[in-house]
């Protein structure tokens, strides 16, 4: 090697004030020049070169973070919950898009039908019964352990999931409500028993499966609304009185699963 870096230059490659054309040159020269690269090694500073390293393992073996998981940070949303939020199954794109196809195709029958307003309405609180069931657990979520071994609790975990999950869903049902042809303030009927029915199966899950306990509360509702339509009575949902008692069903159930939220700890709920 018949040239080497001269020490103005090393001194401004190694206190990062170089130019891009001096960096440049000084690190393909370097490449090539043992002695010139010694004295790059014993120039630079440990705890820079230890924080470099780690950047560039960052940047190489992290993730690609989603469309959700940027718009959940720049709304003010933590990394970690941010990334528990985006591997929530409930909450992916495949899962919305069906949420939205089958409410639109619900929205389209109450305007083909006379009752199909009111049909609408009772299927309403499935929708983000499915969801719930579907936000947590090893059978269902296949970065449950990875989750779970993350710093908050899995109550919390639990927790942060469904409500989004129940916004996400609530925000789609609730547009296409507000057109559901000449129900006036039934339109809104939906919301108590679907806050019932999900904090009820998350209170009921303490004592048995998520599945089994959507399920139950899925064939509750199927079969209320059955013995109601065979009675001629549907519209009785919509009563202030069965609006009341839905509120209370979802109060009740709110306080059972608080009293419980230790056993989610154990890693025995799923």
């Amino acid at each position: 090697m018949s040239w080497h870096v001269d020490d103005s230059a090393m001194r401004a490659y190694v206190g990062n004030s170089a130019d891009p054309a001096t960096a440049f040159s000084v690190e393909a020269h370097v490449l090539t020049c043992a002695e010139c690269r010694a004295v790059v090694a014993a120039s630079f500073d440990d705890a820079r070169l230890a924080a470099g390293w780690t950047g560039l393992r960052r940047s190489v073996t992290a993730p690609r973070r989603s469309v959700l998981e940027r718009a959940l940070t720049a709304a003010g949303v933590s990394d970690e919950t941010a990334r528990l939020l985006e591997v929530t199954p409930s909450l992916q794109l495949s899962w919305i898009a069906a949420l939205t196809m089958t409410v639109a195709v619900a929205l389209a029958l109450a305007h083909l039908s006379s009752p199909g307003a009111t049909w609408f309405l009772i299927a309403a609180p499935i929708l983000p019964l499915g969801g719930t069931i579907l936000a947590y657990g090893p059978h269902v979520d296949p970065a449950y352990e990875i989750a779970a071994a993350a710093s908050r609790s899995r109550f919390a975990l639990l927790m942060i999931r469904t409500t989004a999950v129940l916004i996400v869903s609530g925000v789609v049902i609730g547009i296409a409500a507000a057109f559901l042809p000449e129900v006036g303030w039934r339109a809104a009927g939906w919301i108590l028993p679907s806050l019932a029915l999900s904090v009820d199966m998350l209170a009921l899950s303490t004592r048995t499966t998520f599945l089994r306990a959507g399920l139950t509360f899925g064939v509750v509702w199927v079969a209320g609304v059955t013995v109601l339509a065979e009675a001629a009575a549907l519209d009785a949902l919509w009563e202030p009185t069965a609006q009341a008692a839905f509120g209370g069903a979802a109060l009740i159930g709110a306080v059972l699963l608080f009293a419980s939220r230790h056993q989610f700890e154990t890693g025995r709920i799923a």
